[in-house]
């Protein structure tokens, strides 16, 4: 979409004039170039049955939206579904979260269990800002939204030492200096310091080393991360 108006609520549906299929009415609101933003920040809502998305996940994503109802976007870290080639996962997660995901904006990070499946987070989401770059396990990318910058990592995307790959790193590095936007935020799928299962993780511990430093050095106010299944908030590191 483009040429899109700031500040504006825009209406939409999707499906088949051909067929006479079509979905239920839904609306999107740009964003209004101000210094008020309010976003939910969620993860890994992979299940393996209908029920299970419907109880851990549309009932969240519920309770958060009454809460913040004015919430501009939804920020999800990762593990939308147990495995990225199962098409029924995908429906699930989407159509059970429909009430609330049809007017807003979900922006997503590539989990492992994405990362299972070919293509499967550019198969199922228009991302911008992403870079030439192998899709298959995830896509990296970044945009803006009132005066925050939030770059969006795939650390399914390793070297062979498994930290993130050097062409992963050095966009990272380009995308976070090229920006003047007063917050930058940075969001990732396993989590660089977390007290859940993962933290001694090959690959975890190889990015903790990788990034832990460079976070700071490029501005970074927030790291937002999934992965381990607990909820946990530190002190500045």
């Amino acid at each position: 979409l483009s040429g899109l108006e700031k500040g504006a609520t825009y209406y939409y549906r999707v499906g088949s004039e051909e067929k006479g299929w079509w979905s239920d009415i839904g609306s999107v609101r740009t964003q209004d170039g101000s210094k008020d933003i309010t976003f939910l920040h969620l993860a890994d809502p992979q299940s393996q049955n209908e029920d299970q998305y419907q109880r851990a996940w549309a009932d969240t994503i519920s309770k958060a939206f009454e809460v913040y109802p004015k919430a501009d976007f939804v920020i999800n870290t990762g593990d939308l579904v147990d495995h990225g080639d199962n098409q029924k996962q995908w429906a699930w997660m989407f159509n059970t979260g429909s009430d609330y995901l049809m007017n807003t904006y979900m922006m997503p990070a590539a989990g492992n269990h994405d990362g299972m499946g070919t293509d499967a987070i550019d198969n199922f989401f228009v991302l911008p800002g992403a870079p030439e770059q192998d899709k298959t396990s995830g896509v990296y990318y970044s945009f803006d939204y009132n005066n925050v910058h939030i770059a969006v990592l795939n650390t399914n995307d390793l070297a062979a030492d498994e930290s993130l790959s050097e062409d992963q790193v050095e966009w990272l590095k380009k995308d976070m200096r090229s920006s003047d936007a007063e917050w930058k935020f940075v969001v990732l799928h396993k989590a660089l310091y977390s007290q859940g299962s993962h933290y001694a993780d090959d690959d975890v511990c190889a990015m903790r080393e990788q990034l832990g430093a460079l976070m700071p050095d490029l501005g970074v106010d927030i790291v937002f991360q999934g992965h381990d299944h607990v909820f946990m908030r530190t002190d500045v590191m």
